[in-house]
């Protein structure tokens, strides 16, 4: 500034050399042992020394020193940013900053106090979580199910639930957590008191889910759905909620029903050839027992016949 330059950042940007200048006229004075331990160095000279200080210019430290220069230029009296930098070893380090001027020292920039944080094992740790969050949301948006967390009984809280809720019942994973209600809007009313008995059931003793019901998606369409969980407890040992997924099992049903229809339409065929073998042999006889057995198999009370002219 007293030469006149008021846009240091343009400044800095045209002449990319006045950053390293300033770098050089910096002189380290003292270091502590922590300083010495994070460095991995063997003594302070190690440091001090320009020749052998790993405190030096690259794209990360020439960032930090001209972000610094130009806070200080403008007035502030300390500057915080978190860098990367190696030790003696050549390893990596990731480090909290904070510089601020030694009193007396705000004016003319003499003495200044640097000091440093390690975060190189907190900055891993957290990259390890975001990746294990990363493998964890993969698996549960790739899995064929409705994976989800929730309290249990008719007032069930719904903590979590994945994006495949859309696919089976058509709300939005957002819609489904908003609006608690739509859970029991979608049970089937036979089929309620079964999945609340079950689900309180499960709350008094522990033991997994393992329901079949049915449910209305949001255009009204019948499916079938198979929930399984298991049930997490506190540290008292009170079951509080249940972790599990859901899947549609609409095409299994039907085939079972199909199946069963047709099982009963074969003993139904075979129950009448057996009492037609069985009966008179007259008109009456075999058509009463004709018409017993389809009112039988059509659900009614009761079957007849009529005859009439075509012609």
């Amino acid at each position: 500034f007293e030469s006149g330059i008021t846009d240091l950042p343009s400044y800095f940007d045209d002449h990319p050399e006045a950053v390293t200048e300033c770098v050089n006229r910096i002189k380290v004075l003292n270091v502590n042992q922590a300083a010495l331990q994070f460095y991995q160095a063997e003594d302070k000279s190690q440091l001090i020394d320009k020749t052998t200080s790993p405190i030096r210019i690259d794209s990360q430290s020439f960032r930090v020193f001209r972000e610094q220069f130009i806070e200080l230029a403008h007035g502030h009296t300390s500057y915080e940013t978190e860098f990367d930098t190696l030790n003696m070893r050549g390893e990596m380090r990731t480090v909290a900053l904070r510089l601020s001027f030694a009193y007396g020292s705000e004016q003319t920039w003499k003495r200044v106090f640097v000091a440093f944080t390690d975060l190189t094992e907190r900055k891993h740790a957290e990259q390890a979580m975001r990746d294990a969050e990363f493998r964890y949301q993969q698996i549960v948006e790739r899995i064929p199910a409705v994976v989800y967390s929730a309290g249990l009984g008719p007032d069930m809280h719904w903590k979590f639930v994945s994006p495949q809720i859309q696919d089976l019942l058509g709300y939005t994973a957002e819609e489904w957590l908003a609006g608690p209600q739509i859970w029991q809007d979608c049970l089937h009313p036979s089929d309620r008191q079964l999945v609340t008995e079950v689900e309180m059931q499960s709350k008094a003793t522990g033991e997994p889910v393992k329901l079949e019901y049915r449910m209305f998606t949001r255009d009204g369409r019948m499916i079938w759905v198979r929930d399984e969980a298991t049930v997490a407890r506190d540290e008292n040992g009170n079951s509080f909620l249940s972790l599990g997924f859901i899947f549609d099992i609409t095409e299994r049903k039907l085939a079972e029903e199909q199946a069963s229809r047709r099982a009963d339409e074969f003993a139904m065929l075979y129950d009448t050839a057996h009492h037609l073998a069985q009966s008179q042999g007259d008109l009456k006889s075999v058509l009463q027992v004709i018409g017993n057995r389809a009112a039988s198999l059509l659900g009614s009370s009761a079957a007849g016949f009529y005859l009439y002219d075509a012609a």
